[in-house]
C-alpha cells in the first residue's frame, strides 16, 4: 500500500513544479509502465475482495482511490499542455513525435512524456471502470493510427491498442476494433522474437493470447475478414475456427463461448466506490465483472437472428419482404423488427458523433421490396505485389527455370549467377546481374 503513496509524492512534485532533466527511452518505458496504474488495479481488486482478517488500514483508506487516480493523470494532462502541444504537431507548427517531446532550446520532455503517458492511462482506469466512451476521448488526441511516442515502448503500445479495441467492441464498433487488432497482431506476428528476453515477454504473449480471442468475437458478430492479414487470418483460424463456426448458431453452446472467449480476454475490472469499513466486511470483487459479462451477452442475444438475414441477404440484389419471411419462417412484422434490429446493430456512433456502418451488407426499402446494398472493398495491387516481392527477397537456394536452367537466387537478387545445367536449352550462358524487378518479370513470363 505504501507504494502508491510514494507515487502520489512523485507526482505531486512533478505536478507542482517544472524539472530540467529530460528522459531518454528507458525512462519513457518507466514512464509507459506506470501511467498503465497496475498498483491502482492491484488495489482495487483488493478493496473489492475484503476479508476479516484483512481489512484495509483506516490510514490508507484514500491512498488508491479511483477518483485520486483520475484526478492526477488528468492534472498530469493539462498541467503538460499536451493536447495543445499535439493539436499544433497535427497543423505542421511543432515537432513532438519526431523528437520525442525534446526541446532543443533547453527545455525539458518529462512533464511532456508524462502528460502524454496519463492520456494513455485514462483510457485504461476508463476501460476498467466500464466508461468506454469517456475513455476513448481521453485519447483523441493521440491520432491511433499513425507512428506515436506510445509505439517507443511495446508494452504500452500493445496495452494501449488492447483498451483501445476492447472499448471499440463495447460500444459496437467492431471494425475500428477489427483494424487495429489486426495491425497490432500482425506487428506482434512479425517482431516478438526480438523482445524474448524483455521482462515484458510474457505479458506480450498473454495480450497476445487476450486479442485474438476479442477479434474472434468481433469477427463472429461483424464479419469483416477483409480487414484482416493473411498471416493474422491463419494464426485465427489455427486458434479459434472450431468455435467461431458455432459462434454463429447463437443457441446455449455459442452463449457460453462468448462468456468464455469474453472472461478471458476482458480487463480486469474494478468498481469505482470504496469499500464501506463501518458495514459487515464483504467480497464484491467480482460485481464488476460480472455486470460487464452480462451487458455483453445481453447484446450478443439480441444480435442472434441477424447472421440469418445476412447469409439471405447476400443473395439477393433485391427480394420482397414476404419471400424474406418465408424463407426465414417468421411473419412479415416480426421480420420487419429483425431488419430494424439489424439497420441498428451494423451501425455505430464514432468518436466525432458521426453514424458509422459495420456491415459489409446494407439495404433499403421501398414498397415492400428489400434492395440490397453490398459493399465491395477495392482490391489493393500493390499491397500484394509488394508482399511477393518480400517473400522473393527472403527466398535463398537453388531453383529451375526452363529458360536460365539452375540458378541460385540470393536475398538481393545481385550477384547472382546462371550456371551451366544442361537443360532448358540455356546452352551455359551466363546471366548478368540483374535488378529485382527483372527477374521477377522473367519469372512471370517464364
Amino acid at each position: 500500500m505504501g507504494g502508491g503513496v510514494d507515487y502520489w509524492i512523485a507526482l505531486d512534485a512533478v505536478s507542482v513544479r517544472e524539472t530540467k532533466q529530460s528522459w531518454t527511452a528507458g525512462n519513457l518505458s518507466w514512464m509507459g509502465e506506470m501511467s498503465e496504474i497496475t498498483q491502482g488495479e492491484m488495489i482495487g481488486k483488493y478493496c473489492g475482495g475484503l476479508a476479516e482478517s484483512h481489512p484495509i488500514p483506516r490510514e490508507e483508506e484514500t491512498a488508491w482511490n479511483v477518483y485520486g487516480v483520475l484526478n492526477y493523470l488528468q492534472a498530469l494532462v493539462e498541467k503538460s499542455m499536451i493536447i495543445q502541444i499535439l493539436e499544433r504537431e497535427k497543423e505542421g507548427l511543432e515537432q513532438f513525435t519526431a523528437t520525442d517531446g525534446y526541446d532543443y532550446e533547453g527545455g525539458s520532455n518529462v512533464l511532456k512524456m508524462l502528460g502524454y503517458y496519463s492520456m494513455i492511462g485514462l483510457l485504461r482506469v476508463h476501460c476498467l471502470l466500464g466508461d468506454y466512451h469517456t475513455g476513448l476521448k481521453c485519447l483523441a488526441p493521440i491520432d491511433i493510427n499513425e507512428q506515436g511516442v506510445y509505439t517507443i515502448v511495446i508494452g504500452s503500445q500493445i496495452s494501449t491498442i488492447y483498451h483501445y479495441g476492447f472499448a471499440n467492441l463495447m460500444l459496437r464498433r467492431y471494425v475500428e476494433a477489427i483494424r487495429e487488432f489486426n495491425k497490432i497482431l500482425l506487428s506482434i506476428l512479425k517482431y516478438k522474437q526480438f523482445h524474448q528476453k524483455s521482462p515484458q515477454y510474457d505479458q506480450i504473449l498473454k495480450k497476445n493470447e487476450q486479442m485474438y480471442a476479442m477479434l474472434a468475437i468481433c469477427v463472429s458478430l461483424c464479419p469483416q475478414t477483409k480487414l484482416i492479414d493473411e498471416n493474422v487470418g491463419a494464426q485465427l483460424k489455427e486458434k479459434y475456427n472450431d468455435k467461431m463456426v458455432k459462434m454463429q448458431r447463437f443457441d446455449d453452446e455459442a452463449y457460453a463461448i462468448y462468456d468464455e472467449l469474453f472472461s478471458y480476454a476482458c480487463p480486469k475490472f474494478i468498481t469505482a466506490s470504496a469499500p464501506v469499513l463501518e458495514e459487515p466486511l464483504t467480497n464484491y470483487n467480482q460485481d464488476a465483472y460480472r455486470l460487464q459479462l452480462k451487458l455483453f451477452l445481453y447484446e450478443v442475444k439480441q444480435q442472434q437472428l441477424l447472421a440469418s438475414v445476412r447469409s439471405f441477404l447476400k443473395l439477393y440484389s433485391k427480394i420482397t419482404v414476404a419471400k424474406l419471411s418465408t424463407y426465414m419462417e417468421v411473419d412479415e412484422a416480426t421480420l420487419r423488427t429483425i431488419l430494424m434490429t439489424y439497420k441498428h446493430k451494423m451501425h455505430a456512433v464514432n468518436s466525432d458523433g458521426k453514424i458509422i456502418n459495420n456491415s459489409d451488407v446494407d439495404f433499403y426499402i421501398i414498397d415492400d421490396v428489400v434492395h440490397v446494398i453490398e459493399t465491395k472493398t477495392p482490391k489493393r495491387y500493390g499491397d500484394y505485389f509488394l508482399s511477393q516481392i518480400l517473400k522473393l527477397e527472403s527466398s535463398r537456394g537453388w531453383f529451375f527455370n526452363p529458360w536460365w536452367g539452375w540458378k541460385y537466387l540470393d536475398s538481393r537478387w545481385e550477384g547472382s549467377e546462371l550456371i551451366r545445367s544442361g537443360q532448358g536449352g540455356t546452352g551455359g550462358l551466363w546471366s548478368p546481374p540483374g535488378r529485382i524487378c527483372e527477374a521477377s518479370t522473367r519469372l512471370d513470363n517464364s
